[in-house]
């Protein structure tokens, strides 16, 4: 049974709110490098201060707050420290987290769009920034191989464009962790998909407001978005959670990303009390339609 439970990456959007909805059932404990990053609604007691998740320290760190809190399960929230948190889930206790080769495939976005290719799923062309050559009049999109939020994203639509990111790219010798991807222009959905013994949820959302992180998001019961995310998930060989981007354009669904962690709209499950810790509930529970506005209050 769950009592306990760490929450990496504390200052993160949406905490607050699985703050004010889980605090009275669980023991909830959110870590993060500066405690003033965490949302101030979250008690102090709650609060614990850890190193950077690319520190050589920060396993040990993670063991010895698990360890001083009895913490049973682990819900990573950041992209970096997923890899190594897998890694050494011997040494720490549960970790809400999907199998480690689909935290590989999903974490980069060049071996996703190989996994799109080599299951047959429609995903924008895209290629190495090293090998790329803007040859056609498309709107592209340079991004990072691994990286979150829309940090260093550039969209260009001419050669000139182009070729003067890939000369600064190559002058910060960076040019090896970026891709480029056709740019394609649709209506945008976010896929929370939970996956355990008792049920399979998935809840696809579409984006109405964007930065970064999803602002504005509304149920929308899409059986075909469902059947591609299901058949994902079941390809990855996915438990827990994971989080699906995709665009649809003419009727046609595009994969974008995926991300294997927790993301802004997991939120939206623990608004309308869905408990995905509660391993004893096997009942279905009904989403209703609702107008999610992710903001640091969450106002819906």
């Amino acid at each position: 049974m769950i009592k306990n439970i760490l929450f990496t990456g504390g200052g993160g959007v949406g905490n607050e709110l699985i703050w004010r909805k889980l605090y009275k059932k669980y023991n909830l404990f959110f870590c993060d490098v500066e405690i003033e990053n965490i949302d101030p609604v979250i008690p102090l007691s709650s609060k614990i201060k850890v190193c950077h998740c690319n520190s050589k320290e920060y396993i040990k760190e993670i063991k010895k707050i698990c360890i001083k809190k009895n913490i049973d399960l682990i819900v990573p929230g950041i992209d970096e420290e997923l890899i190594k948190l897998s890694k050494n889930k011997k040494k720490l206790p549960e970790i809400f987290l999907p199998n480690q080769k689909a935290i590989e495939i999903c974490n980069n976005k060049w071996k996703t769009y190989n996994f799109c290719i080599k299951n047959k799923m429609l995903s924008p062309f895209t290629s190495l920034a090293a090998r790329f050559s803007y040859k056609h009049k498309k709107k592209v999109i340079f991004k990072p191989i691994s990286g979150r939020g829309s940090i260093d994203i550039f969209s260009l639509d001419n050669h000139r464009e182009s070729d003067a990111l890939i000369s600064f790219l190559k002058i910060k010798k960076t040019i090896k962790d970026f891709i480029v991807q056709d740019f394609i222009e649709g209506t945008e959905y976010t896929v929370t998909c939970f996956i355990n013994n008792q049920n399979n949820m998935i809840l696809p959302y579409r984006i109405i407001s964007k930065k970064g992180i999803t602002k504005k998001a509304v149920f929308e019961d899409n059986h075909k978005i469902k059947n591609l995310s299901l058949q994902i998930c079941k390809i990855l060989n996915i438990e827990n959670i994971i989080n699906i981007q995709l665009i649809k354009k003419n009727n046609k669904l595009y994969l974008i990303e995926i991300n294997p962690r927790v993301s802004t709209t997991f939120c939206v499950m623990i608004f309308n009390n869905i408990d995905p810790f509660d391993k004893n509930k096997s009942k279905r529970t009904i989403i209703k339609t609702k107008l999610a506005r992710f903001t640091k209050n969450y106002v819906f």
